[in-house]
């Protein structure tokens, strides 16, 4: 049976990655967590959940960090990784989604210093009850394809962790006439094609060579669920931070700087 490496890197992300770990219990049979710096108890949680840790400079880039991680993963003696953000998750049971008369309105000052109100654009929310398949078990058997290099796996957004306010555009609701707008992410890859990411930001997972991977499927009920909000409502300062590395890397990325 191939073996799973469910990796994260954070920073300073104490009070959010207990549920990341809490998530994603049963899923892989090892966590790799790569610490960017932090000085809060970010690796005092990553010990109690008996993750690896690991030490990196975010300033290198996003690729040169998961990249990072792939290699950790194949030292690991994995087959297979996925790497997360420390405010995305896999979830074991996806939501099903009712129909709500009217969109809410939402406050964007978490999310956008100029703040102000938008919708959701979405007239569905999402309930915890009534779940309709496991993911945890999707993803095991997806691992068993002999041929698959990586997969491609859709991404929503979300305003809150109760999963009930998407953000659209990006977030497709499964039945709706949302479905098919899709923000896909491919970091579930395997570890033995020597597999790398370039792009210092929006990294984009590549061949030694440059080419692209073959052959690459879509993993089409596997989602990344990506928590907006919370995660920036607990540290307030982040977005500026984050802001001002992207902006660094951006301008560092002499080879790629025009992709973007």
């Amino acid at each position: 049976m191939a073996r799973l490496c469910l990796s994260v890197h954070a920073k300073n992300e104490g009070l959010i990655l207990p549920g990341w770990f809490e998530a994603h219990q049963g899923l892989a049979e090892e966590f790799l967590l790569v610490d960017t710096g932090s000085t809060d108890n970010t690796i005092e949680i990553g010990e109690r959940w008996k993750a690896h840790i690991r030490r990196q400079d975010i300033e290198q880039g996003f690729d040169v960090v998961r990249t990072y991680c792939i290699t950790e993963a194949r030292e690991l003696g994995c087959e297979w990784v996925i790497i997360l953000d420390a405010d995305e998750r896999l979830y074991r049971i996806l939501p099903e989604f009712t129909l709500v008369e009217e969109p809410t309105e939402i406050d964007m000052t978490t999310l956008w210093p100029a703040g102000g109100s938008a919708p959701t654009h979405c007239k569905y929310e999402a309930v915890q009850t009534g779940a309709y398949y496991n993911q945890h078990d999707i993803i095991r058997g997806l691992l068993e394809d002999p041929f698959c290099v990586a997969y491609n796996t859709r991404r929503r957004h979300w305003f809150d962790l109760e999963m009930r306010r998407p953000c659209q555009p990006w977030c497709p609701v499964p039945g709706t006439e949302t479905e098919g707008i899709d923000d896909w992410q491919r970091r579930f890859c395997r570890t033995d094609k020597d597999l790398k990411f370039i792009r210092k930001v929006h990294e984009w997972l590549r061949r030694p060579d440059g080419g692209e991977p073959e052959p690459i499927l879509d993993a089409e009920q596997v989602y990344f669920d990506h928590f907006h909000v919370p995660a920036k409502a607990i540290y307030p300062d982040r977005a500026d931070e984050v802001n001002a590395l992207v902006a660094r890397l951006r301008e560092a990325d002499t080879e790629f700087n025009e992709t973007y």
